[in-house]
C-alpha cells in the first residue's frame, strides 16, 4: 500500500500568533530592543531571534535579566517589563496588522484549527480581536498561561490539540520561531516553518530548519497551495 503525503496526513492546524497570524514581531522587537539598550544591552538580531524568539514571557524575561546582570553586574530595572509592555500596546494599538494572507487562509481551512501561543491571555486575545482573527478560532485559543511548561516544552501543542479533538502525528504546527518548532517536534506533530512575517530577513529559513523543521513556507499563499485550500 503507497504511503501517504505529508498532505494527505494533515488533519488538523495549531497557529502561533505572534509573527505568524499577526505581524509584530518586529514591533515588538523594535520596542524591546531599544529599551535592552537603554540598560547597556545590545543584540545581534539572529542572535536574539534564536535565544528569546517563542518563548514565554517569564522565560524570557528571566534570560535577559541573567544577561544583563553577567554583562553589566546589575539586574533589569524592576519595571523593565512593564515598560516594554506598555510601549509594545502603544506601538500595537497604532500599526499591528494581520500577517499577509492570514485571514483568509484561517477562515478557508476546513479541519480543526486553533492558536497555540506564548503570549498571556489578555495580550493574546486582544491582538486577534485586533486584527480581526479573533472569531476564526470559536474557544481555541490556547495561551502559555493554561500550561506548566511553555515552548520550546510540548505541553501547550498537546493541550490545544486535545481541545479540537486531533491525533499529534496529523497536525501540522505553524511556527516562526525555533523554539516553537522545537516544541512541535517534541509534540510528535509535522512542525512547519513560517517566514512571511515581517521580521523574516535572510537566514531564517535556516534556522527554523536547524530546529528540526519539516518543511518551510514562506507564505500563507504558498501553504494554501500544499494543502490545495482553494479560496486562501
Amino acid at each position: 500500500m503507497p504511503m501517504a503525503s505529508p498532505r494527505q496526513s494533515i488533519r488538523a492546524v495549531i497557529f502561533d500568533c505572534d509573527g505568524v497570524l499577526v505581524d509584530s514581531e518586529l514591533l515588538g522587537l523594535q520596542v524591546e530592543h531599544r529599551a535592552l539598550a537603554e540598560v547597556g544591552l545590545t543584540y545581534e538580531f539572529g542572535e536574539f531571534e534564536r535565544r528569546f524568539l517563542g518563548l514565554p514571557s517569564q522565560d524570557h524575561l528571566r534570560a535577559l535579566d541573567a544577561d544583563a546582570f553577567q554583562r553589566t553586574g546589575r539586574h533589569l530595572p524592576a519595571d523593565f517589563a512593564k515598560r516594554v509592555s506598555e510601549n509594545m500596546s502603544k506601538s500595537f494599538a497604532q500599526r499591528l496588522q494581520p500577517v499577509k494572507g492570514a485571514a483568509q487562509f484561517v477562515n478557508a481551512l476546513t479541519v480543526p484549527k486553533a492558536v497555540a501561543s506564548s503570549s498571556m491571555t489578555r495580550s493574546l486575545e486582544w491582538k486577534l480581536v485586533l486584527t480581526g482573527l479573533r472569531e476564526a478560532f470559536g474557544e481555541h485559543v490556547y495561551s502559555t498561561e493554561r500550561v506548566t511548561r511553555g515552548k520550546p516544552a510540548p505541553d501547550l501543542f498537546l493541550l490545544a490539540a486535545r481541545g479540537i479533538g486531533a491525533s499529534a502525528e496529523m497536525t501540522l504546527v505553524l511556527e516562526d520561531s525555533a523554539n516553537g518548532i522545537r516544541g512541535a517536534k517534541a509534540a510528535g506533530m509535522i512542525a512547519a516553518g513560517f517566514t512571511g512575517g515581517g521580521h523574516c530577513g535572510p537566514g531564517h529559513k535556516e534556522m527554523l530548519v536547524s530546529a528540526g523543521a519539516d518543511m518551510v513556507f514562506p507564505s500563507f499563499s504558498a501553504l494554501a497551495a500544499f494543502l490545495a485550500i482553494r479560496g486562501a
